[in-house]
């Protein structure tokens, strides 16, 4: 599962909810995009029903989207960037309506590539821009449908470098933290709005057969490394104080590479814990992590058809993660509710076209 960018605002993930919560309910909503026509729809979802399902003004394919909240609300937005013109636009959501849709003045060339964040810590999301192609890089603030400040960092980062956004620090900041896709390096940057106050590369490089992800593996509030070998399936935790890996250790259990993982939180003690998906057969597996231990693991009893894609969520606001499932080929959907390594109630949705993509898979 190799890292390029991070479109969640909320890395850390020791919060089980994701960013899509249309309402501000403190649950899990889906937001629907159909690739063939651009139309668009919204599922108010409350434990495994819907309780509203609104068709929203259709958008033409070529904008591609990512959903934050621009205006601190606690509400889902959605942020569109036309991948042809360079265009980018904002809609400010109140629940299934669009309260305002701006057309923000400024064209960005396609080379560029966004991660959304939260870099002054106002609670709205602000933009991070990548060059894909001359490793410049840029921050734009934006306050509501506005931006407030747009700025180039001084420094350009060579292209072989990917990134994803944390909070390495624990100040509410998104920071970078960048990874070497040739040399296995990696480096952190912690912000403070627009300046980098702080870059460190760190002392140890990582194979490049490793990948990773983000997550707060000791509930500290600070970003955390979840390492996984891609050759042999090993898996190790780096623990993140600032620009300092307080500890690293490797975990004893491998896991062969057939086993494919997401990050969320699923005893509500708010820390990461990992959720396994085996690609080939369809079982599934928990495990509950406890900093750099695994406190539980456990396989759950009913294997799923590889057809069906997953994606994390809180649909019944209980502070444990649970799990969307969504058939690619069928176009079926399901919810299972969990606490800790069970499933308490697992429930079948409606059917949505497979033409249909969404917003939490």
């Amino acid at each position: 599962m190799a890292v390029t960018e991070n479109l969640n605002p909320n890395s850390l993930l020791k919060d089980a909810r994701t960013t899509i919560d249309f309402n501000n309910d403190g649950r899990s909503d889906i937001f629907w995009r159909n690739r063939n026509t651009g139309q668009n729809a919204i599922w108010l979802l409350n434990n495994t029903n819907y309780s509203d399902a609104v068709f929203l003004p259709t958008v033409p394919t070529n904008w591609d989207y990512t959903t934050a909240d621009f205006n601190g609300d606690g509400r889902s937005d959605i942020f569109w960037r036309n991948s042809q013109t360079g265009q980018n636009a904002i809609w400010s959501l109140d629940g299934t309506n669009v309260a305002q849709a701006v057309t923000l003045p400024t064209n960005v060339p396609t080379a560029w590539n966004y991660s959304l964040g939260d870099f002054n810590g106002d609670g709205r999301s602000d933009i991070f821009w990548r060059n894909s192609q001359t490793g410049q890089n840029a921050i734009w603030l934006i306050e509501d449908t506005n931006v407030a400040q747009a700025v180039t960092l001084p420094t350009n980062v060579p292209t072989a470098w990917n990134y994803s956004l944390g909070d390495f620090n624990g100040d509410g900041r998104s920071d970078i933290f960048w990874r070497n896709s040739q040399t296995g390096q990696n480096a952190i940057w912690l912000l403070d709005g627009t300046n980098v106050t702080e870059a460190v590369t760190l002392p140890t490089n990582v194979p490049t057969s490793w990948d990773y992800s983000l997550g707060d593996f000791n509930g500290n509030g600070t970003s955390d490394i979840f390492w996984r070998n891609s050759q042999t399936g090993q898996n190790a935790i780096w623990l993140l104080e600032g620009t300092n890996v307080a500890e690293a250790a490797t975990l004893p259990t491998n896991v062969p590479t057939s086993w494919d993982y997401s990050l969320g939180d699923f005893n509500g003690n708010g820390t990461s814990d990992v959720f396994w998906r085996n690609s080939q057969t369809g079982q599934n597996a928990i495990w509950l992590l406890n900093g750099t231990n695994v406190a539980e693991a456990a396989t759950l009893p009913t294997n799923v058809p590889t057809s069906w894609d997953y994606s994390l969520g809180d649909f019944n606001n209980n502070g444990t993660s649970d799990i969307f499932w969504r058939n690619s080929q069928t176009g079926d959907n399901a919810i299972w509710l969990i606490e800790g390594t069970n499933y308490t109630n697992t429930a079948a949705l409606a059917n949505v076209p497979t033409a249909w993509s969404s917003v939490p898979i």
